[in-house]
């Protein structure tokens, strides 16, 4: 609605100002210079952008201080890797965090690391891949919990011991709030789409 009414308002300012420019009783300065502040001052209202002061600013501040004082150091979600979370202090409600590595060095296996430690500290998890099916998926989730090889999983070379153990991990990952999203070629508007939905449902 806001998108709309910024675009009508721009509309009808730049219909009145094509008229203004038809009209020869003013000169070409003077109607330039009411173009210019008129779109400017449309940009402007446009913007929307809170604005703090430092009072405000500080409060705050102090605020997630005291939050972070009585979590012990570390209010964020742990990523369970004692040397990443002391570099990241955790994963931020109002912060993204974005993980750059050259391909096949370990991202992939590093978050997989993150979402299943991060369910054993008791948070809800939303995992989301665009490379992976969602059956290639699992054997490496499950290995990060079991402490198995992924490929041993996929390929179901596994010893009797190893297969109790998927089973186990299995049933541990059914009892969790844990939620995946497997989809090549997801668009950002998409991924919000699913981030909001699962938000009000769960």
């Amino acid at each position: 609605v806001r998108e709309y009414a910024d675009r009508r308002a721009m509309i009808s300012t730049l219909a009145e100002l094509l008229a203004e420019g038809y009209d020869d009783s003013s000169k070409s300065r003077t109607w330039m210079d009411s173009v210019g502040a008129r779109i400017s001052a449309l940009a402007a209202d446009a913007t929307h952008v809170d604005v703090s002061d430092a009072q405000t600013s500080l409060h705050r501040f102090w605020k997630r201080s005291v939050q972070i004082q009585q979590a012990g150091g570390l209010p964020g979600v742990r990523s369970g890797i004692p040397s990443l979370d002391q570099v990241i202090v955790g994963f931020w409600c109002d912060q993204l965090t974005t993980l750059g590595g050259r391909p096949s060095s370990g991202k992939s296996a590093l978050l997989e690391t993150c979402a299943v430690n991060a369910i054993h500290g008791g948070k809800r998890v939303l995992y989301v891949s665009v490379e992976m099916s969602e059956l290639s998926m699992w054997p490496r989730l499950l290995a990060k919990h079991c402490r198995i090889d992924s490929m041993a999983i996929q390929t179901q070379t596994l010893t009797n011991d190893g297969m109790a153990d998927v089973r186990r991990s299995m049933n541990w990952f059914m009892d969790k709030p844990f939620r995946l999203v497997t989809k090549s070629g997801i668009t950002i508007g998409e991924l919000r789409s699913i981030v909001r939905r699962e938000h009000n449902r769960h």
